[in-house]
């Protein structure tokens, strides 16, 4: 996991300064959420057994019923990646724990200054 947040920051970088001057805040909050959609759904395959996503979603603060009716769920797994339990406990903080820079929040840091450079006033 700490490879692929690795190698998606750094793409991430990469593309927010190569478009830093376009004005496309929508499309950005768009990206952003369907990256964490896709690392929530990555973290979920990972965790393979229903043994493995019961415990885990335990130690993620799920209470024990709600943890073992998600963990036994024959649904699939991008579904489930969008299950607002399994984005209690993948939260937006806990992957930004994990490296994940936050594609808002960079956009803004990079988009605001060229602007304040730029500005023709």
């Amino acid at each position: 996991m700490a490879e692929i947040i690795k190698t998606l920051n750094s793409v991430i970088r990469g593309w927010i300064n190569y478009f830093k001057i376009c004005c496309m805040k929508t499309l950005i909050r768009d990206i952003s959420a369907h990256v964490r959609r896709r690392l929530r759904q990555i973290i979920w395959k990972q965790w393979k057994n229903c043994g493995t996503r019961f415990k885990n979603l335990m130690k993620l603060g799920i209470h024990e019923r709600t943890s073992r009716k998600y963990a036994w769920s024959r649904k699939g797994y991008w579904r489930m990646s969008k299950n607002p339990v399994i984005h209690l406990a993948i939260s937006n903080k806990r992957l930004e724990k994990r490296g994940l820079i936050s594609i808002e929040k960079y956009f803004e840091k990079v988009h605001e200054p060229y602007f304040l450079i730029y500005d023709v006033n």
